[in-house]
Protein backbone atom coordinates (compact mmCIF):
# COMPACT_ATOMS: atom_id res chain seq x y z
CA UNK A 1 0.00 0.00 0.00
CA UNK A 2 1.35 3.21 -1.25
CA UNK A 3 1.08 6.41 1.29
CA UNK A 4 1.86 9.96 0.06
CA UNK A 5 2.14 12.51 2.90
CA UNK A 6 2.07 16.21 2.34
CA UNK A 7 3.86 19.12 5.00
CA UNK A 8 3.96 22.05 4.34
CA UNK A 9 6.70 24.64 6.41
CA UNK A 10 5.12 28.06 6.29
CA UNK A 11 8.28 29.53 8.31
CA UNK A 12 10.82 27.90 6.04
CA UNK A 13 8.72 28.04 3.13
CA UNK A 14 9.14 24.26 1.94
CA UNK A 15 6.73 21.88 1.16
CA UNK A 16 8.00 18.01 2.09
CA UNK A 17 6.60 15.22 0.46
CA UNK A 18 7.16 11.62 1.44
CA UNK A 19 6.22 8.59 -0.07
CA UNK A 20 5.53 5.66 1.47
CA UNK A 21 5.61 2.00 0.31
CA UNK A 22 5.97 -1.51 2.07
CA UNK A 23 9.29 -0.93 3.78
CA UNK A 24 10.61 1.90 1.79
CA UNK A 25 10.03 5.97 2.34
CA UNK A 26 11.87 8.37 0.20
CA UNK A 27 11.11 12.62 0.13
CA UNK A 28 11.71 15.56 -1.16
CA UNK A 29 11.81 19.35 -0.74
CA UNK A 30 10.38 21.99 -2.39
CA UNK A 31 11.48 25.73 -1.44
CA UNK A 32 9.91 28.45 -2.21
CA UNK A 33 11.97 31.39 -2.25
CA UNK A 34 10.74 34.80 -0.78
CA UNK A 35 11.19 35.97 -4.51
CA UNK A 36 9.12 33.40 -6.22
CA UNK A 37 8.36 34.20 -8.98
CA UNK A 38 11.31 35.95 -10.05
CA UNK A 39 13.26 32.63 -8.70
CA UNK A 40 12.63 29.35 -9.28
CA UNK A 41 11.74 26.76 -6.79
CA UNK A 42 14.54 24.65 -5.33
CA UNK A 43 13.42 20.73 -5.59
CA UNK A 44 15.78 18.52 -3.93
CA UNK A 45 16.08 15.52 -2.04
CA UNK A 46 15.06 15.34 1.37
CA UNK A 47 18.80 14.34 3.29
CA UNK A 48 16.90 12.35 6.09
CA UNK A 49 15.73 9.87 3.06
CA UNK A 50 19.27 10.14 1.02
CA UNK A 51 20.30 6.93 2.12
CA UNK A 52 17.11 4.93 1.69
CA UNK A 53 16.30 5.50 -2.07
CA UNK A 54 14.54 1.91 -2.28
CA UNK A 55 16.72 1.11 -4.89
CA UNK A 56 16.43 4.11 -7.18
CA UNK A 57 20.05 4.82 -9.67
CA UNK A 58 21.41 7.95 -8.71
CA UNK A 59 21.25 9.22 -12.14
CA UNK A 60 17.47 8.25 -12.32
CA UNK A 61 16.46 10.15 -8.94
CA UNK A 62 18.61 13.21 -10.19
CA UNK A 63 16.83 13.26 -13.64
CA UNK A 64 13.38 13.28 -12.15
CA UNK A 65 13.86 15.90 -10.04
CA UNK A 66 15.84 18.12 -13.39
CA UNK A 67 12.37 17.50 -14.94
CA UNK A 68 10.16 18.60 -11.78
CA UNK A 69 12.76 21.72 -11.88
CA UNK A 70 12.33 22.57 -15.62
CA UNK A 71 8.51 21.96 -15.21
CA UNK A 72 7.97 24.39 -12.51
CA UNK A 73 10.71 26.90 -14.08
CA UNK A 74 9.77 26.80 -17.89
CA UNK A 75 6.20 25.10 -18.38
CA UNK A 76 3.72 26.95 -15.86
CA UNK A 77 2.98 23.73 -14.03
CA UNK A 78 1.67 23.93 -10.43
CA UNK A 79 3.61 22.38 -7.85
CA UNK A 80 0.80 19.30 -7.52
CA UNK A 81 1.39 18.00 -10.72
CA UNK A 82 4.89 17.84 -10.22
CA UNK A 83 4.10 16.15 -7.41
CA UNK A 84 1.93 14.14 -9.51
CA UNK A 85 4.54 13.18 -11.57
CA UNK A 86 7.01 12.40 -8.72
CA UNK A 87 4.69 10.14 -6.97
CA UNK A 88 3.93 8.12 -10.55
CA UNK A 89 7.36 7.50 -11.11
CA UNK A 90 8.17 5.93 -8.15
CA UNK A 91 4.64 3.72 -7.83
CA UNK A 92 6.22 2.67 -11.09
CA UNK A 93 9.34 1.95 -9.96
CA UNK A 94 8.30 0.07 -7.08
CA UNK A 95 6.10 -1.83 -9.23
CA UNK A 96 8.95 -3.03 -11.90
CA UNK A 97 8.32 -0.71 -14.86
CA UNK A 98 11.57 0.08 -16.48
CA UNK A 99 12.01 3.64 -17.29
CA UNK A 100 12.34 5.09 -20.40
CA UNK A 101 16.24 5.34 -21.38
CA UNK A 102 16.08 8.43 -23.61
CA UNK A 103 14.78 10.68 -20.31
CA UNK A 104 14.96 8.06 -17.96
CA UNK A 105 11.56 8.79 -16.29
CA UNK A 106 8.95 6.09 -16.22
CA UNK A 107 6.03 8.54 -16.41
CA UNK A 108 6.38 10.95 -19.70
CA UNK A 109 6.62 14.66 -18.24
CA UNK A 110 5.18 16.01 -21.24
CA UNK A 111 1.88 13.16 -21.73
CA UNK A 112 1.91 11.92 -18.23
CA UNK A 113 2.30 8.18 -20.36
CA UNK A 114 4.35 4.83 -19.94
CA UNK A 115 7.51 3.96 -21.76
CA UNK A 116 5.34 1.99 -24.74
CA UNK A 117 7.48 1.92 -28.09
CA UNK A 118 10.25 -1.09 -28.33
CA UNK A 119 12.65 -1.75 -30.55
CA UNK A 120 11.73 -4.32 -33.11
CA UNK A 121 15.24 -5.94 -33.66
CA UNK A 122 16.85 -5.61 -29.90
CA UNK A 123 13.74 -5.90 -28.16
CA UNK A 124 15.59 -3.90 -25.42
CA UNK A 125 14.02 -1.45 -23.24
CA UNK A 126 10.38 0.59 -23.81
CA UNK A 127 10.73 4.30 -24.83
CA UNK A 128 7.83 7.33 -24.79
CA UNK A 129 6.39 7.70 -27.95
CA UNK A 130 7.38 11.64 -27.51
CA UNK A 131 11.34 10.83 -26.30
CA UNK A 132 11.78 8.61 -29.98
CA UNK A 133 10.53 11.37 -32.14
CA UNK A 134 12.97 13.82 -30.98
CA UNK A 135 15.57 11.14 -31.09
CA UNK A 136 15.01 10.60 -34.45
CA UNK A 137 14.94 14.47 -35.01
CA UNK A 138 18.28 15.24 -33.54
CA UNK A 139 20.06 12.04 -34.88
CA UNK A 140 18.84 12.74 -38.86
CA UNK A 141 17.47 9.14 -39.04
CA UNK A 142 14.88 6.74 -37.75
CA UNK A 143 17.53 4.47 -35.82
CA UNK A 144 17.16 2.57 -32.08
CA UNK A 145 19.14 4.57 -29.60
CA UNK A 146 20.36 1.64 -28.26
CA UNK A 147 21.13 -0.83 -31.19
CA UNK A 148 21.23 1.90 -33.80
CA UNK A 149 18.78 -0.29 -36.02
CA UNK A 150 16.47 1.31 -38.80
CA UNK A 151 13.75 1.63 -36.81
CA UNK A 152 10.33 0.04 -38.12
Amino acid sequence: DDEVKVRVLTGSRTVVVSYNTDDVTVAMNLRVPASYPLRTIDVAEDEASRKLRGGIREDQWRMWLLKMTIMLFSQNTTLWKCVLLWCGNLARHFSGVEPCPICYSIVSPANQRLPEMRCQVCKNSKFHSLCLLKWFKSAGNNSCPICRSPWY
